[in-house]
């Protein structure tokens, strides 16, 4: 797996829990774990309206950025 350096560190324990995107201190929580927060919170808002993000694990919406923006996933 890769996992960015300069991230923050992650809570490894919500990576199977449903990440609720409706929630603004979720989005802020994922948001804060990137160098380029603006950037990642700008992303996750234009996925407000794809149905599976609501209903994805945090593990999985961690990927979808790694896959889409090319960052790392958080340590």
């Amino acid at each position: 797996m890769d996992v960015c350096s300069v991230c923050k560190n992650r809570d490894k324990s919500k990576d199977t829990r449903f990440f609720c995107i409706g929630h603004e201190q979720e989005m802020e929580y994922i948001a804060g774990l990137y160098p380029d927060k603006d950037r990642v919170r700008k992303f996750l808002e234009t996925k407000r309206n794809v149905q599976w993000i609501g209903y994805a694990a945090y593990l999985k919406v961690y990927w979808m950025i790694k896959q889409e923006l090319g960052y790392p996933i958080p340590g």
